[in-house]
């Protein structure tokens, strides 16, 4: 089986179990109503206000986007260097799962970022990407963007970027600090993975138990640091796709 289709997979059932909790548990900060002027390259607002569309990272040219009334839920009130301010839009009567955000991913024009959704929201960020990438839709149209973790040349290539990676866990080794997660044997070239043992807990929460992933296929969401490797802060950056 391919690791698409593992990945596929993998989300569907992950979906199927959890997607109804995770709709009826998320929930997105104190919106206001606005009106969306123009979409591109980042929506505008009636007042001249931009935003930058939270948790995902838009890759594949614009997309098709609606203008018109929206509630926005701000995670921040503070613009960025860009003057964006950060956030969701929801076109007026509707709820999450027909926000901007959401259609992005679903158009296959972005890519799914771990850490900005709310808790309990990321699973439709996640069916969204997985919707585009089943359809091949957007960037999933020609060559699967997804990295293997065996493919050095390609890691290395991508060093400074957020990529995702999927590959097996051939061992896990916890040190003081962090945790090291190995894709490779002891003394290869190889990628390796961290997470700072101060983040166990929360991974736990989530979850994933990080201290038990030797042998099994993982989906990884980052920035490749040099090596190459990753370390790994959120719990929604881990996605595990099969066990040992």
């Amino acid at each position: 089986m391919s690791m698409a289709r593992l990945w596929l997979g993998s989300v569907s059932i992950l979906l199927a179990g959890g997607l109804p909790s995770a709709a009826e548990n998320c929930r997105l900060p104190r919106g206001e109503r606005v009106g969306i002027v123009a979409t591109t390259p980042d929506p505008v607002l009636a007042d001249g206000r931009i935003v930058w569309l939270a948790g995902v990272l838009p890759k594949g040219g614009g997309a098709e986007l609606l203008l018109g009334e929206a509630m926005f839920h701000p995670l921040s009130r503070q613009a960025d260097r860009w003057g964006r301010l950060s956030g969701f839009l929801v076109p007026d009567g509707e709820d999450l799962a027909s926000s901007l955000n959401l259609v992005l991913l679903r158009q296959g024009r972005g890519l799914a970022l771990p850490g900005d959704w709310p808790s309990g929201c990321f699973a439709l960020a996640l069916a969204a990407e997985a919707e585009a990438r089943r359809t091949k839709r957007g960037l999933w149209s020609g060559r699967d963007p997804v990295l293997q973790a065996t493919d050095l040349d390609g890691l290395r290539a991508a060093e400074g970027r957020f990529v995702i990676v999927e590959g097996v866990v051939r061992s896990v080794r916890r040190g003081r600090s962090q945790v090291f997660l190995n894709f490779g044997t002891f003394g290869s070239d190889r990628l390796s993975v961290t997470v700072p043992t101060s983040r166990l807990d929360a991974f736990s929460a989530a979850g994933r138990d990080v201290l038990n992933l030797a042998g099994a296929q993982v989906s990884l969401r980052g920035v490749v640091g040099p090596g190459p490797s990753m370390e790994l802060n959120v719990a929604d950056a881990l996605l595990r796709l099969r066990s040992p």
